[in-house]
């Protein structure tokens, strides 16, 4: 039987489910996830620190005092607020996830207003939020954006392009607007320890190398490849993934997007599709798309490629990888890596058979 991930089919050799165990011990899906603190009550405030000042590429924004109404404009943003023992008032509405719900469960307060994606920025529905602070460290806002959205409360952005791509400090970071430093500190060693737990059983895991590329359906799409410093590379590299040396000759002939100096992504032409070698192939997809696949389509830019193992990404999946967060970590490290392990088992299966 081939391996079929529960977000997708994966090419590659045909190795049977007894073949795999025999060679790993498996790790159960269910280890304990990354608890968020129980309630807001029990979670340590500081006002010591406060007013806080923190210096960003559009200026500098000024929290007067540790912050009750937050409006988060990103995953990261929710999730840390949540974990952190915080309900935000208004979330963006793709930063829903399972995770999130998880830890909301745990505090205090409504559920937040779910924002409109479709629009480009809700002023009115942020203003009518009331908030003390807006949370925008896990995305980028235009500097239109910013200012529009300072004359509603103080804007936290990350305090550089490098720093806010990392969810160790993008926690600290909301730790410190929220004078909850303490709580981000056991909420990062939670999260390590919850890393290690994930691939404490899949040492061949460890070295695999890897790219994670956005890829569409539609005729003539190129493909997105995300660089080593990437949001999702970071993630990866967590769980022992190494980048492959095929992101040098993308970054070297690719497109930027973004811009130059701190790209979020290269396009890469569909025709050279098999230039993208790894171990592991890691491609987003829509959820359209994913769905289109299970009932036997296929992705055209993706046709060439010559991956034996090949890992499907929409969805859940899709914004675990993406999130920036602890908490999405996490469900990552439970939900994903055993079937990233399993894909490098094959490919390792593969390589000794040429």
């Amino acid at each position: 039987m081939a391996m079929t991930p529960p977000n997708g089919p994966t090419t590659g050799k045909v190795v049977g489910r007894r073949g795999f165990l025999a060679a790993i011990v498996a790790l159960p899906l269910a280890l304990p996830a990354c608890s968020s603190t129980k309630g807001s009550d029990a979670v340590e405030v500081s006002a010591s620190a406060f007013p806080l000042s923190l210096t960003h590429s559009y200026g500098t924004t000024t929290v007067a005092a540790p912050p009750k109404r937050v409006v988060a404009l990103s995953s990261a943003d929710a999730d840390t607020a949540a974990a952190l023992g915080l309900a935000p008032v208004g979330i963006s509405g793709s930063a829903s996830s399972p995770w999130f719900t998880d830890a909301m469960r745990d505090i205090d307060g409504a559920p937040p207003f779910l924002l409109n994606d479709k629009v480009a920025m809700p002023l009115d529905d942020i203003r009518n939020l009331d908030p003390d602070v807006i949370l925008a460290v896990g995305g980028s806002i235009t500097r239109a954006d910013y200012d529009k959205l300072s004359e509603i409360a103080p804007v936290v952005l990350s305090e550089s392009a490098d720093s806010g791509r990392d969810w160790r400090q993008r926690s600290a970071l909301i730790g410190k607007v929220l004078g909850r430093s303490s709580a981000a500190s056991e909420l990062q060693a939670r999260t390590e320890g919850a890393v290690r737990d994930s691939v404490r059983d899949y040492a061949g895991l460890k070295g695999t190398t890897v790219l994670f590329a956005a890829a569409s359906s539609a005729d003539g799409a190129d493909i997105q490849v995300y660089p080593d410093d990437s949001v999702v590379l970071g993630v990866l590299k967590d769980f022992g993934l190494a980048p492959a040396p095929a992101l040098a000759k993308v970054k070297a002939e690719g497109r930027a997007t973004g811009g130059q100096k701190s790209p979020v992504a290269y396009v890469w032409p569909h025709e050279r599709a098999d230039e993208l070698t790894a171990d592991i192939l890691v491609a987003s997809i829509s959820q359209d798309d994913m769905a289109s696949l299970r009932a036997g389509g296929k992705i055209p830019a993706l046709t060439t490629a010559k991956q034996p193992s090949l890992f499907y990404a929409a969805g859940i999946e899709d914004q675990a990888l993406r999130s920036g967060s602890a908490l999405g970590v996490a469900w990552a490290g439970r939900n994903i890596v055993p079937e990233l392990a399993k894909a490098a088992y094959y490919e390792q299966q593969r390589s000794a058979g040429k």
